[in-house]
């Protein structure tokens, strides 16, 4: 509750000195693996952003869902010239899905690639252009403990900082090839063929023989054309002394009268492998859509389908 609480005087506090911007969403889901399944609430977030005479950008955004509050992103893009600084917690530069707004996803959620090859958010500081350029770049330095909070014994209490850093770099390096909307798995706008590709890296390093030093990379590709909307993704990585895993994430929609999308996936990582099938309807775009998918293993035929059915609606 003091997180929340801090939130609401952060976002409170700078209102009046620029152009700032309250919106949320809600993801209410049922998910059936085995009967009778079950309702969750996985995303519930309040968000303010915006700009004032000295913040390229700022964002605070917390999540309700699940049954607890948690802080999701706070942080600020400092302007020097072209280049922007970001600092504080937010999503690093590592996987365009990951990157691409869990609202504005074509299925109701991301593939198993994304924690697979550890894509999230973190603390750190990072130097980008953005995401609206024919190049776009980052790279950042982070804790490499992710937002995620664990049990600290010693402090008896649950926090993302553990006293030692485990420093990761990461990078990204993109091009755009017409106003793609790269970040956006669904083509709204139509239109002749468009591209937005990248290659991600990160490194993270070791200050302590409990952690291992490993490197992540991946390639990704988003294509849209009419209606139509193709993404892929390629990973490989691990401990640097171990083997290497590796991650493929493939899937495929088509708009149809700028409202119903069927989409299939397919995902591979290591040995396994997985299928999905769904069909979404935007009466709102993504401001108000529902989506229903159907998730069979390739690994055992005996395994049972997962089907999730969600409906999204914001402000």
């Amino acid at each position: 509750m003091f997180r929340l609480a801090l939130c609401s005087v952060l976002m409170a506090g700078p209102a009046w000195a620029g152009s700032f911007k309250l919106s949320g969403r809600t993801q209410a889901r049922y998910t059936v693996q085995e009967a009778p399944g079950e309702l969750s609430l996985p995303r519930v977030r309040l968000k303010l952003s915006g700009k004032n005479d000295y913040l390229k950008k700022a964002s605070i955004q917390v999540d309700l869902g699940k049954g607890a509050v948690n802080l999701k992103d706070a942080y600020a893009d400092l302007g020097i010239g072209a280049l922007l600084v970001r600092v504080g917690q937010f999503k690093k530069p590592f996987t365009r899905q990951q990157l691409i707004s869990s609202s504005r996803l074509a299925l109701v959620d991301r593939a198993a690639t994304d924690k697979a090859f550890k894509a999230g958010r973190d603390l750190g500081l990072m130097i980008h252009n953005g995401k609206k350029n024919k190049i776009e770049y980052a790279l950042g330095v982070f804790n490499g403990h992710g937002d995620k909070g664990v049990f600290l014994p010693a402090k008896g209490k649950f926090s993302n900082l553990t006293g030692a850093a485990r420093p990761v770099v990461v990078g990204r390096l993109g091009y755009n090839h017409g106003p793609a909307d790269g970040y956006d798995e669904v083509d709204f706008k139509g239109g002749g063929l468009r591209l937005a590709t990248a290659v991600s890296m990160q490194q993270y390093f070791t200050q302590s023989a409990a952690h291992e030093e490993e490197r992540y990379m991946g390639v990704d590709v988003l294509a849209k054309i009419k209606g139509a909307a193709v993404l892929a993704e390629y990973f490989m990585g691990g401990a640097t002394a171990g083997d290497s895993s590796t991650g493929l994430h493939v899937q495929a929609g088509y708009l149809i009268a700028k409202r119903y999308q069927p989409i299939v996936r397919y995902v591979q990582v290591d040995d396994s492998q997985a299928v999905t099938l769904g069909v979404s309807s935007f009466m709102k775009k993504h401001k108000l859509k529902t989506q229903l998918d159907v998730t069979q293993s390739l690994d055992d035929a005996d395994e049972g389908a997962t089907v999730r059915a969600q409906v999204q609606f914001s402000f």
